[in-house]
Parts: C-alpha cells; sequence; structure tokens
C-alpha cells in the first residue's frame, strides 16, 4: 500500500510538472507597464514603452527574495521552537540573533542599492546588488544550517 502510494504521488508530481511546462505563460517577454518593463498609458488607453524590459533586475530581485525569505523562515521557525531547539543546540539563538541582525542590515543596503540603480539603470549599478545578494545568499545558506536536520537511518 506503500509503495502504491508513492508511486501515485510521483506520477501526479510529474503529470503537474509536465503540465506546468507544456502550458507555461506562452510569452518570453516582460509584461509591459510591469515593475521591470515601464511603461505610460496613452489617451487612448495603449501602452507604451519607457524603458526596455530589465530581466537582469528582475533576475536578482527574484533570486535576492528566495534568499531573504528563506532566511527569515529559518529565523522564525527557530523563534517558534526555541525551547526545543535550545535542548538540541544551546547556542542556537545567539547564532541566529547573529544572523536576523545580518539579514536586516543586508535588506537596508539592498534597497539603498536597488534604489541607486534604478535612478541610473546602468549595468555598473548593477555591481552592488550582486555582491548584497551574494551576501544574503551566504547568510541564508547559515541560517538554514542552524536548524537541526532530523537523523534518519
Amino acid at each position: 500500500m506503500k509503495t502504491f502510494r508513492r508511486t501515485l504521488s510521483l506520477f501526479a508530481i510529474g503529470y503537474c510538472l509536465l503540465a506546468i511546462s507544456l502550458t507555461g505563460c506562452g510569452h518570453k517577454t516582460l509584461e509591459a507597464g510591469g515593475a521591470y518593463a515601464p511603461a505610460i498609458t496613452n489617451v487612448d488607453g495603449t501602452l507604451t514603452a519607457t524603458a526596455a524590459p530589465d530581466y537582469a533586475l528582475l533576475a536578482l530581485d527574484s533570486s535576492y527574495d528566495l534568499a531573504y525569505e528563506t532566511a527569515l523562515t529559518a529565523c522564525r521557525f527557530e523563534q517558534r521552537n526555541r525551547v526545543l531547539l535550545r535542548q538540541l543546540s544551546p547556542g542556537i539563538k545567539k547564532q541566529m540573533d547573529q544572523v536576523r541582525a545580518e539579514v536586516w542590515k543586508l535588506d537596508g543596503q539592498w534597497a539603498v542599492a536597488r534604489k541607486a540603480y534604478l535612478a541610473q539603470p546602468v549595468a555598473a549599478n548593477l555591481d552592488p546588488i550582486r555582491r548584497i545578494l551574494a551576501e544574503m545568499q551566504r547568510w541564508n545558506a547559515v541560517a538554514t544550517s542552524l536548524i537541526p536536520q532530523e537523523n534518519t537511518p
């Protein structure tokens, strides 16, 4: 019975992934007027692009958001399960407090660097954003590694 459920689950997941990959959104461009493809609305209601789509910023924002949210999720998990986790790892609160402080500091730096890029969108202004993203990904790895993993045989 367990093998049947596992096989059925794998089949369902595979089917869903196939369906998603085949349908997709159908477009390989960013929607005009969105955050990454700015546009203005004309009097007749049509959109006119005011700048080229910014795929680099979209990729960096998406990566940063994933790293930031994952790090904060690890911090929230530690906070909500502090009593149990302290029994497994006595120094976890102090370590997670350090992670939390670094994540918040980096988030402020991200906002400043992103604002500077949006004010002058040239490739050179993406370098600080990339550096902050790399640092956020490093702290994300630290945060998730601090959470004790289940020991399975």
